[in-house]
């Protein structure tokens, strides 16, 4: 008998269900957790919904992770480990969780209820943690670290994999910056680190400078982060990207990646597209392209594409975050973020309906339910959701 994993990625997904015309009839729904905010949702395969009030970057008094049983109609708060401070959730199984921070990395097999520390601290801070949807023992992260210098200041990134649960890291690859006084750095960041949902040994990663004109890109890697090539390589000069979704369900070769062109304080032009694959990167298809202007002579609203996901068992299905820039009258060289909107498609990206924003403060992700029926976004204020199938 194939597990419940197995059937999803093979797109025997157990009570799927399709889309239907009706999306734009229901409103966003705010469903909490008391307003909390949310960066970030889990929908694992065994069926919870779960949501961090915690990314890298982001400072809050108390880091908790959500469960909700009932598509989000209610919570409970699940507490880190003391000194950590990301957590990852596998997603085939919403027990087995993982936290990493400075007290180490721990293992939960219970949904939260508990956690052993599975590997001592490091010396250095974790960016990343993610647990591999082809196998829950493989897990990949990022570690930070600020080796001794001759002069300045190291700031390294370590991309590291275990084998084993946590237990034993591997540095698979560092990327190294060193940041000296008088000079402007690069600002090395990681966007996203996705491992593959069918491959163990792939991984994608959205990274890059954060300056001096330049932005994170898209690269995939067929040896565990060891080497990496552009995705999607679309040629000179290079495009960045804000997220990328695919890589499973009935369609693995299939990708979405939303894309723009660097160094946007510098050119004030903002040109986004979002691409797909078909064939894992071989070719790739623009199903949306705007672009803003010369903003010294005819400077024009353009809609970023700022957000993607879609259903791996419907992969036509692809909703996306578009944030509307307008020029303004004090400076219309400058396009200035005026709003945005949720659109979907059903054919791939051929063509888009609006379903509307209708209320939410801002956008930070956007998950399909496991079972097709609703949308979620991520906000400040909390988990809402969109009813797509009845």
């Amino acid at each position: 008998m194939l597990g419940l994993a197995a059937l999803l990625a093979s797109g025997l997904a157990v009570g799927s269900v399709r889309l239907t015309a009706a999306e734009e009839a229901a409103g966003w729904e705010a469903l909490g957790p008391a307003e909390s905010w949310i960066g970030r949702l889990f929908t694992p395969t065994s069926g919870a919904l779960l949501a961090t009030n915690s990314v890298p970057g982001q400072v809050v008094e108390q880091r908790t992770l959500y469960r909700s049983d009932d598509a989000g109609s209610t919570w409970r708060a699940i507490p880190y480990p003391e000194d950590t401070a990301l957590i990852a959730v596998s997603p085939a199984d919403h027990q087995l969780l993982y936290a990493a921070g400075k007290g180490g990395v721990y293992r939960s097999v219970d949904g939260g209820h508990g956690w052993e520390r599975v590997s001592e601290p490091v010396d250095g801070t974790w960016l990343r943690l993610e647990v591999s949807p082809a196998d829950p023992s493989i897990l990949y992260g990022v570690v930070q670290t600020s080796p001794p210098a001759e002069y300045g200041t190291n700031r390294w990134h370590e991309f590291r994999v275990s084998h084993d649960g946590g237990s034993t890291w591997e540095v698979v690859r560092t990327n190294h910056e060193r940041i000296l006084v008088g000079t402007r750095p690069c600002s090395y960041g990681v966007v996203a680190l996705v491992p593959h949902a069918i491959s163990t040994v792939r991984v994608l990663t959205i990274e890059g400078c954060n300056d001096r004109g330049m932005n994170p890109a898209a690269s995939i890697s067929p040896d565990e982060g060891r080497t990496s090539s552009p995705f999607p390589d679309l040629g000179y000069p290079p495009w960045a990207a804000t997220d990328a979704v695919g890589g499973g369900g009935v369609k693995p070769e299939r990708w979405y990646v939303a894309v723009y062109r660097p160094g946007i304080v510098y050119s004030r032009i903002r040109h986004s597209k979002l691409v797909r694959t078909d064939d894992d990167g071989e070719s790739w298809t623009t199903v949306f392209e705007e672009e803003s202007g010369d903003p010294y002579k005819n400077p024009r609203p353009v809609d970023f594409v700022s957000h993607v996901a879609y259903n791996p068992q419907y992969p036509d299905d692809v909703f996306a975050v578009f944030e509307r820039y307008e020029p303004t009258a004090e400076n219309n060289r400058e396009p200035k973020l005026s709003g945005f909107t949720i659109r979907m498609s059903r054919d791939a990206g051929a063509t888009w309906s609006d379903l509307g924003a209708n209320g939410l403060p801002s956008v930070h992700s956007l998950q399909v339910g496991i079972d097709g029926r609703y949308l979620f976004a991520s906000t400040p204020k909390g988990v809402y959701r969109l009813v797509l199938a009845q």
